[in-house]
């Protein structure tokens, strides 16, 4: 009971960090609720085990609650695809996915294809 009553609360915290971001890809250090962040990181860690046939906290109840948020499982994936998203909203900008380093309106950005260029060079 004590289990699934923290579950619970932790389900509606992040209905509301959803209502508030529009998402649910809490980050993984989020100063605002830390026990949120690591209750996401746990719910991803379950769930890699119970579809690996292995002991898991999390049941198929549980996995639909989180879905019907819109609960993202693969946390490096999504953001991989955000970031595709914005490079594709360059390209249709600028011509080019030339984005500099020093892009001031997606800093970020600038920092993810660089990564992305040094990643492919390793390769």
């Amino acid at each position: 009971p004590f289990h699934e009553e923290k579950w619970s609360q932790r389900l509606e915290e992040l209905r509301h960090f959803r209502k508030m971001s529009g998402h649910c890809l809490v980050p993984h250090t989020y100063p605002h609720n830390p026990q949120l962040a690591r209750w996401v990181k746990r719910q991803r860690r379950q769930y890699k085990l119970m579809i690996q046939g292995k002991a898991s906290t999390l049941t198929s109840e549980r996995v639909a609650l989180l879905e019907d948020i819109g609960f993202v499982w693969d946390s490096h994936v999504a953001s991989w695809t955000e970031k595709v998203s914005e490079l594709r909203t360059y390209r249709a900008m600028h011509g080019n996915t030339l984005v500099p380093s020093g892009y001031k309106p997606n800093p970020s950005l600038a920092v993810w294809v660089k990564c992305q260029r040094r990643q492919y060079k390793l390769y």
